[in-house]
């Protein structure tokens, strides 16, 4: 039941539907922003990482054997024909298959992008300032955006330790945030796969405390080392960052002053030590 025609149009209470392969939502009014429920059977695991076996090539629904009738995309050519796959592996090319189990209409076959750092699930979880949407809910609208521009695979990009405001990189809504989306994926909810990337601010405190944690769910597939304390990297120019963010916010010059010793006190003393321990852990987890 893939519609792909349905693309980006606005839904329509009662009878329009979300396709996700074999499984559909029916969006109703009463249903607005209530979490997603698993099957019984699919308890959402914050162990280990799942197997590739369990790492599904088509979301949801049934494999095909070959499709045809595509212009395939690869490093040297357009290749006008077919693909046959076994299992999630592509198999074989075929330039003049004629007949198999899906005919693609002469459209597009490339392949999926993997996105390695978007915090688009953060936007959809917070739309707009002190209005938090269901957690669940914010994963399924993010993951159809990704899947809707080919995006087969996205790391899902969250901070920890970061010294800004944003209310979603508090540690309470990053747990709701990292559950909303094994709840979402549990229930058969995403079309594509899911990875969550670690940006770890080094210069933090609790850093490692959070990470303790956080850095063992099993959707853990990447960390980053970050290091924002003004005056340097992303920062470097500091008199314009101080205009551009402290200044604009209001902050006086003893406010800066204060806030500026605290960050390079922070970044003494933590970088280093957290930076073996997060590549520690990054090793542990393979």
């Amino acid at each position: 039941s893939v519609n792909h025609d349905g693309l980006g149009q606005p839904l329509e209470y009662g009878d329009s539907r979300i396709a996700a392969d074999r499984v559909e939502f029916v969006i109703e009014p009463e249903g607005l922003g209530q979490p997603l429920q698993p099957e019984p059977a699919e308890a959402v695991d914050h162990g280990q990482p799942r197997s590739s076996d369990e790492a599904a090539f088509v979301r949801g629904g049934d494999m095909h054997n070959r499709l045809t009738n595509a212009r395939i995309v690869t490093p040297d050519a357009v290749i006008e024909g077919g693909l046959l796959l076994d299992g999630p592996v592509i198999a074989a090319i075929e330039p003049d298959a004629k007949a198999g189990d899906l005919d693609l209409e002469g459209d597009i076959l490339i392949p999926g992008i993997v996105d390695l750092h978007t915090e688009n699930l953060e936007k959809h979880f917070i739309p707009r300032p002190n209005i938090e949407w269901n957690p669940e809910s914010a994963a399924v609208v993010h993951d159809g955006l990704c899947a809707s521009v080919g995006v087969t695979t996205v790391f899902d990009s969250l901070s920890i330790g970061s010294f800004g405001k944003a209310a979603a990189r508090t540690g309470d809504n990053l747990l709701r945030l990292v559950d909303g989306l094994a709840t979402a994926e549990a229930a058969g909810a995403l079309r594509i796969s899911h990875r969550l990337h670690w940006r770890c601010e080094l210069p933090a405190d609790d850093l490692m405390g959070e990470l303790e944690h956080l850095g063992q769910h099993r959707l853990t597939g990447l960390f980053s080392l970050m290091d924002h304390t003004p005056g340097q990297r992303q920062y470097m120019h500091l008199e314009r960052f101080l205009d551009r963010v402290w200044r604009a916010e209001g902050m006086s010059r003893e406010d800066i002053d204060a806030r500026m010793a605290m960050q390079r006190d922070r970044q003494a003393r933590n970088v280093d030590r957290n930076r073996a321990a997060v590549a520690d852990l990054a090793r542990t987890r393979g």
